[in-house]
Formats: structure tokens, C-alpha cells, sequence
């Protein structure tokens, strides 16, 4: 079994606000498609909203995960990593 002991809190925030990002634009185009398809709404809210979520969401993605990596830091010195096996795959 390997440990993880920590995590690096900047870049692993980077990677999680660009997940995050990817998925606030898939939900902001769900969103546009069903706005289009029921006729609700003024079309420049939408243009907004598909604009202004992937933004939204990468920012709390990278706020989050900066505080949960640290988090991870300081519990994981204490009591001890997430325990994975890395196996070497099977020929």
C-alpha cells in the first residue's frame, strides 16, 4: 500500500477549477437547449448565463478545492494519508 501524504494546494485547485469550469459549461449548454427548446426567457440572460457559470463555477472549484487540499494536508499529518495499491498491471 502506498500513502498519500499531501497534496500541492495550488495546483491541485488549478486542476479541480478546470473541471469545474468544464462542467459549469456543459450545465450552461443544458441549460440554453432547454431555454431554446421551451421559449422561456430573454435570449441575452442566457448568453450571460452560458458565459457567467463555466466563470462561477471554476472560481468556487478553485476556492474549494484550495481549502479541502490544505484540509487534506493537516488531517492527513495527524492521522495519516488515503492508503492506495498500486499494482503493476497484469501481462
Amino acid at each position: 500500500m502506498q500513502q498519500i501524504k499531501s497534496f500541492g494546494v495550488l495546483q491541485t485547485s488549478k486542476v479541480i477549477a478546470a473541471l469545474y469550469f468544464v462542467l459549469g459549461l456543459c450545465f450552461a449548454i443544458v441549460v440554453m437547449i432547454v431555454s431554446a427548446v421551451a421559449h422561456r426567457g430573454p435570449r441575452h440572460a442566457g448568453i450571460l448565463f452560458l458565459i457567467g457559470a463555466p466563470i462561477f463555477y471554476g472560481a468556487v472549484g478553485f476556492v474549494m478545492g484550495a481549502i479541502i487540499s490544505w484540509l487534506y494536508n493537516v488531517i492527513a499529518g495527524r492521522i495519516g494519508g488515503i492508503e492506495i495499491d498500486l499494482g503493476s498491471p497484469e501481462a
